[in-house]
């Protein structure tokens, strides 16, 4: 087979016109050239408007989008993913997001190869170098999670002779290596920059994608690839993520508090957001544009065009506040009555019938009342008995990204790594690595235990009940806390795969509704206290199709004819 370069490697298009003297040798257009990683984005989340078509969470098990064309988060939800890597709409992971991926590892090289050529002061250069590590290993994460294990590349490539063609690394060493420019990043890096400033890398955030590297690297879909069992890194991950913690809290950074989660994620608050947002970037989002209709605001009153349903089994996973979850007599629940005692995260990221949004804008979101043929309360909206594309399948909406104020651009806050993933990754490492619960290691700050119940309590959800203390009961509580805390963040969908829960016979990866019946007068208030009546049928609104080959993305085909040595991700080809 003949070899064929990558564009994505060896293209500068960027320094177009440029000598090597002026890009590098001139300090404003060094720095400017590195900046381009910070200004342009790899991917886009929701500011991408009509593209994306759907979340992470609508390929994977917390929600599904309501329309009923196709798109690709339907057709990769019945296991069609390569429709994910072709199709323009899926801007989280196709041909352009790949290619711009390598983009970063090219202009990181390309920095760090010319960095004696920086005629600037030894601020400017740390700055530039940390930058460098940073986005290279940031880049690669990015490509090893979708993709699996690559060849790491540490020098650019100079001309199109170059042969490309190498051998793929496991996912493992990939990791690994990203785990090691990540500290290296942080050699550099200042731990703390001005606001203005903020998007920008930190030695604290190189340190906590550091952590969540070496988190991958001991989950079972890196431990196990191809049948290899390999060394046991778990502890390696607790202590690198105690270390991450460390340097965080001593620098300033915090949980937010609970008043001000909706600060986290959207709005000005810059004294709350810059303070758990590690790494993260800004958008405006304006009230009118496609992403907030289209990706954020349902129909109905909300004049939205399309919402996202969440999955009746995710509404499950958030715990009372009594801390029990609602499976145990304990918890107090009842499921006629939902909607109460869920804590803070419930109430800012679910739309459910009878909530308020936007202050004064209650939402019908039943399906019929008792005694009528009438389907729909108003929210739910039906045409020729079928629920109209774009209203919710399942009964509720995600909130999670929409804001509180009518008629109102949204200012965004995407947060890559937050203070509240350190602490569940810590509680994840130190409980797999056979730490006990309450126990500190290797002068830990927390405990697995205490660490866990940080994030609870500023949910709003009281500390873990002791019968849910045993190792494997606190593993799953972990996993529960992770679904809930960090959803719609781009995480649910690679947790899936690492922990390769995918293809488990216990997994149930389909999607679930309430069926809400509003009731006519004379019902019995204690058993019906809020005048509805609540479903949950047996059977999927959307069943999921999950196989082995589902833990990786496909590579374009286009990209596998580099050469021999460079394979296709098992089961595509």
């Amino acid at each position: 087979m003949s070899v064929v370069s990558c564009d994505y490697l060896d293209k500068r298009e960027e320094t177009d016109g440029l000598t090597l003297e002026e890009v590098f040798g001139n300090a404003n257009n060094f720095e400017l050239y590195i900046d381009w990683m910070t200004q342009n984005t790899m991917v886009k989340y929701l500011q991408a408007g009509a593209n994306p078509h759907g979340t992470w969470d609508d390929v994977a098990d917390n929600s599904m989008c309501t329309m009923q064309f196709t798109v690709p988060c339907l057709l990769s939800a019945a296991g069609d993913y390569m429709t994910m890597i072709t199709n323009g709409r899926s801007v989280m992971c196709n041909t352009g997001v790949w290619e711009k991926m390598w983009k970063y590892v090219r202009i990181s090289n390309m920095g760090l190869k010319h960095i004696d050529m920086y005629p600037g002061d030894e601020a400017g250069r740390n700055k530039i170098i940390g930058t460098c590590y940073f986005y290279r290993a940031f880049a690669y994460f990015e490509i090893c999670r979708r993709w699996g294990g690559m060849p790491y590349f540490y020098e650019p490539f100079e001309d199109l002779s170059e042969n490309l063609d190498r051998e793929r690394d496991d996912m493992r060493t990939t990791y690994l290596n990203i785990a090691n420019d990540f500290a290296e990043a942080a050699k550099y890096l200042e731990p703390v920059i001005p606001d203005s400033e903020w998007q920008h890398p930190t030695s604290v955030a190189a340190l906590a994608m550091r952590s969540r590297a070496l988190l991958y690297a001991a989950s079972p879909q890196a431990t196990l690839e191809g049948g290899e069992v390999r060394e046991d890194l778990w502890e390696e991950a607790a202590i690198a993520t105690d270390e991450a913690i460390k340097a965080a809290e001593s620098n300033g950074y915090q949980l937010a508090p609970g008043e001000n989660y909706y600060d986290i994620f959207k709005g000005v608050n810059y004294s709350i957001y810059t303070k758990e947002v590690l790494f993260g970037r800004r958008a405006k989002i304006a009230w009118g544009s496609e992403a907030y209709k289209i990706t954020i605001r349902p129909p109905g009153k909300l004049t939205g065009t399309y919402g996202v349903s969440a999955n009746q089994k995710f509404i499950d996973c958030y715990d009372m506040t009594n801390g029990y979850p609602i499976s145990d007599p304990k918890s107090g629940y009842n499921d006629q009555n939902p909607y109460v005692d869920r804590g803070i995260r419930f109430e800012h990221d679910i739309i459910y019938n009878q909530c308020t949004v936007f202050g004064n804008r209650k939402m019908n979101l039943y399906h019929q009342e008792e005694g009528s043929s009438t389907m729909g309360g108003g929210d739910i909206s039906y045409s020729s008995g079928e629920i109209m594309a774009g209203y919710t399948k399942t009964g509720t909406y995600v909130k999670k990204w929409m804001g509180k104020d009518w008629n109102t651009a949204l200012d965004q806050v995407w947060p890559y790594i937050r203070m509240s993933e350190l602490y569940l990754n810590f509680a994840e490492a130190a409980a797999e690595a056979g730490w006990g619960i309450d126990e500190k290691r290797n002068g830990s700050t927390y405990s697995a235990l205490e660490a866990l119940n940080l994030v609870r309590n500023r949910g709003g959800i009281a500390d873990l009940p002791p019968e849910y203390q045993t190792t494997e009961r606190f593993i799953e509580r972990v996993r529960n806390e992770r679904r809930v805390e960090l959803c719609f963040e781009d995480h649910r969908f690679y947790d899936i795969r690492r922990w390769l829960i995918g293809t488990d016979p216990d997994y149930d990866n389909d999607i679930y509704a309430v069926n809400i019946v509003k009731l006519k007068s004379g019902y019995d208030p204690d058993v019906y206290p809020t005048g509805f009546r609540y479903e949950y049928p047996d059977t999927p609104v959307l069943q999921r199709v999950y196989e082995e080959k589902h833990n990786l993305y496909p590579i374009l085909r286009d990209d596998t004819y580099i050469g021999p040595l460079f394979k296709q991700n098992p089961g595509w080809e």
